[in-house]
């Protein structure tokens, strides 16, 4: 975890919530109040890698998927790696078959090459999926 002393106020406020609480609304207002929504929270991950890796049960209970939307709408990175190096794929992956198909469809927009590189080596069906993803993205715009 970053040094909290190096955090502005936003940010240190923001690791201090309950996570799973937190309403998309709030993310946006923690957002524009200038918190980074990458840090590393006091297990060592950033809060995208803890809700991607919710089961199904909290993916529909808890409303994660729309966390995960409003997350990645306001400008958290999927490419970052926690404490141990696992990237957001990895949490995906980790959290079971459940809602593995909604997530990646929410993260492939802001994939990096170098995580789209990992994925093809270690799922290579899910990297054909995000590819199709990506497509769907563009033609959108």
């Amino acid at each position: 975890m970053a040094d909290t002393n190096e955090m502005n106020e936003a940010t240190r406020e923001f690791i201090g919530q309950n996570y799973i609480s937190l309403t998309p609304e709030r993310i946006k207002e923690y957002h524009d109040r200038g918190a980074d929504l990458n840090v590393l929270w006091k297990d060592g991950s950033t809060l995208l890698q803890k809700l991607c890796h919710m089961g199904q049960g909290d993916i529909e209970f808890l409303g994660i998927l729309e966390k995960i939307k409003s997350l990645m709408e306001n400008g958290a990175d999927p490419n970052v790696k926690d404490e141990t190096g696992w990237s957001t794929l990895d949490y995906v992956f980790d959290s079971g078959e459940t809602g593995v198909v909604e997530k990646l469809k929410l993260l492939a927009p802001y994939l990096n090459e170098e995580s789209l590189d990992k994925l093809k080596e270690t799922h290579p069906a899910a990297a054909k999926l995000i590819e199709g993803y990506k497509t769907e993205d563009k033609a959108e715009q």
